[in-house]
């Protein structure tokens, strides 16, 4: 017991209070453990705000597009339909009158 004693006290700097150092070490943890709740504070907030403009920008990618392939369809509708002349009787017989009854001169 007396060697147990001995080794005890000989790693024990000069001055060293051990319940002192324990006390120390504890209010250092507790110090340490709020810091790092701040930090995962912080960064859960970090992460919505950057989640919300995110999903910001992707909802506005969304109606871009969906805009854009409205009216990439509209235009195709309306190249299938034609123009009014092309879709018009009239013109249609128009254009081959002009073209059928024009003369060549040689």
């Amino acid at each position: 017991m007396a060697q147990a004693e001995a080794a005890d006290t000989a790693n024990v700097p000069d001055g060293m209070s051990i319940p002192d150092e324990l006390a120390r070490r504890e209010e250092r943890l507790r110090k340490i453990a709020e810091a790092r709740a701040k930090i995962e504070a912080r960064a859960r907030e970090r992460y919505a705000r950057e989640l919300a403009e995110h999903e910001a920008k992707l909802a506005a990618r969304a109606a871009k597009t969906a805009a854009t392939a409205r009216s990439l369809a509209q235009a195709a509708a309306a190249r299938q339909r034609g123009t009014a002349a092309e879709r018009s009787d009239q013109s249609h017989r128009r254009r081959v009158a002009h073209h059928a009854g024009g003369r060549r001169r040689l």
